[in-house]
């Protein structure tokens, strides 16, 4: 059973609607679909999503149309995901109030991290805030531990905010790449590494072998607080 946010999917093709259902519900996301502008108004009207994604070549109604209609109705986020490459109709989407936008074909990995961090922007309530000894506050961009401020780049933080999030979980390193940098190269993998290492530095009490932030070999990094 699945018991994780409510996404909309609003996509034409019935084998692309198949392939993103299938991607979201192994991330244990519940999942709707629409097949045109009108049916996902009305799908909105009837159960209350929390998060769109939307191709922009669709029947009926197009899907800058169809962006609009529910921006005068609605704030849930929206990620366009579409054909469509060129940088005008990336900017005219987020300008119109798209709040992402991922081009087809689409890497399954990327679609995951950003429709994670879309959801973590969009409900900062959901985020955790303290683990064990140390609590994060996230309105100084700051992470304490036992009551004592930890120095912390702001990348620094980005990332411990994102394993803080999952804390007790896997975060698998090309999630956290893109999640960071939007993409997954060995550059950004040299960059992760050099930022874990740093991190142990300032909270493991043995950053040799350490015990809170772990690595998982050949899989990611987990958090254990």
């Amino acid at each position: 059973m699945q018991t994780g946010e409510y996404i909309l999917i609003v996509e034409d093709s019935a084998s692309m609607r198949q392939t993103m259902r299938g991607i979201l519900e192994a991330a244990g996301h519940r999942v709707g679909e629409a097949a045109d502008g009108d049916a996902a108004l009305a799908a909105l009207e009837s159960q209350a999503a929390q998060l769109m994604l939307l191709d922009l070549s669709m029947p009926k109604m197009r899907g800058e149309d169809v962006l609009a209609a529910v921006r005068k109705r609605s704030r849930v986020p929206i990620i366009v995901v579409s054909g469509e490459e060129e940088r005008e109709a990336k900017i005219a989407a987020l300008a119109n109030g798209a709040d992402d936008y991922v081009t087809k074909p689409f890497d399954v990995a990327e679609l995951i991290a950003r429709v994670r961090a879309v959801l973590r922007r969009a409900n900062p309530g959901n985020s955790r805030d303290e683990l064990g000894d140390f609590r994060i506050d996230r309105s100084r961009a700051q992470i304490w531990h036992k009551g004592n401020a930890i120095r912390l780049t702001a990348m620094e933080y980005r990332l411990i905010g994102l394993l803080f999030d999952y804390a007790g979980q896997i975060v698998l390193f090309n999630d956290i790449t893109r999640e960071l940098w939007q993409r997954d190269d060995e550059q950004s993998r040299a960059t992760l590494r050099v930022l874990i290492w740093r991190l142990r530095q300032k909270l493991e009490d043995s950053p040799d072998q350490p015990k809170r932030l772990v690595t998982e070999e050949n899989l990611g990094y987990r958090l254990k607080l």
